[in-house]
């Protein structure tokens, strides 16, 4: 297993996955392959709206298999999302990429990661828990779905 950058041959398969999922709700997909290639230079280049972030897809070395993101948030913490393709569900994806996320954090220098999870989606909700996030809150957020938001601490001295 990997996570790694995005590269142009990702094109179609992000272009499904964004079109088959109602998970990226609100957000438009570029309308052609050159939109698409301007986004993932941003998206590779490491930061956004002025902060650090990372976008990358997932793969197990012959197919990609979802997408994961790194977010500063604060100075000390960032949060991090993951997407794993329903046919790859329960095989060890979302918890890879979530430790190579952790590591990337850690060698960024933040603390905390944090996530936030729809409410109705139970599998991940448990997964939240079973990775040591401990839920604070519940928004309603900028999209309006109704979320769980979870804290965890990194960097222990």
């Amino acid at each position: 297993m990997e996570i790694r950058k995005f590269k142009d041959t990702d094109y179609e398969y992000i272009k499904n996955s964004w079109i088959n999922t109602d998970r990226l709700r609100g957000i438009e997909f570029p309308a052609d392959y050159d939109e698409y290639i301007a986004l993932t230079e941003k998206w590779n280049s490491g930061k956004y709206n002025g902060k650090y972030f990372d976008q990358f897809v997932i793969s197990d070395g012959s197919e990609l298999t979802g997408v994961a993101s790194l977010y500063e948030q604060t100075e000390n913490s960032a949060s991090i999302g993951v997407i794993i393709d329903k046919n790859h569900y329960r095989k060890g994806y979302c918890s890879f990429a979530c430790n190579e996320l952790v590591k990337l954090a850690k060698d960024r220098g933040f603390d905390t990661i944090c996530a936030g999870v729809a409410e109705n989606n139970l599998p991940s909700l448990e997964f939240c828990k079973k990775f040591g996030f401990t839920e604070v809150g519940r928004i309603v957020n900028t999209k309006g779905r109704k979320q769980v938001q979870f804290v965890k601490k990194i960097n222990k001295d």
